[in-house]
């Protein structure tokens, strides 16, 4: 109740203090309420819709640097819904170069480094062809 009183008493001395300016006091009244007016006739006249389950892609935060952050910002402007769950995606990628890291990481060993040098040739040309070949596929290449 107190908090009421006070509000009140520094709305009379705002008033008090506008008498200077009517056309202003009125502006500050009626600016409100018109807006508050017009969100209310937009709102009735647009009926709500329901939308299903939505996901929305990962981004780079600007921890993740400047470029990449710009990079996902610019790229993903149109901010599109999907239906499929992206975070499991995002593991699935990250297994597949977990698995493609354990297969390579024998060749890179510090025992068969000499050989690694040797096989790199061809490691390149596979690499090169990933393209969208399956981890297996990639690995038997080499």
């Amino acid at each position: 109740m107190k908090s009421l009183h006070q509000f009140f008493t520094l709305l009379k001395k705002h008033i008090l203090l506008r008498r200077r300016q009517p056309s202003l006091l009125l502006l500050e009244i009626l600016w409100p309420i018109f807006v508050f007016t017009i969100v209310a006739i937009i709102r009735s006249g647009i009926p709500p819709f329901k939308v299903g389950k939505c996901n929305y892609p990962t981004r780079a935060m600007p921890s993740a640097g400047l470029v990449p952050f710009i990079q996902n910002f610019a790229c993903n402007l149109n901010n599109q819904c999907e239906t499929k769950d992206i975070s499991q995606e995002a593991h699935a990628a990250e297994d597949r170069v977990e698995k493609m890291a354990s297969k390579l990481a024998p060749l890179f060993s510090a025992g068969k480094s000499t050989s690694s040098l040797k096989n790199m040739e061809r490691i390149i040309d596979a690499l090169q062809n990933i393209k969208g070949d399956d981890i297996e596929d990639i690995l038997s290449k080499l």
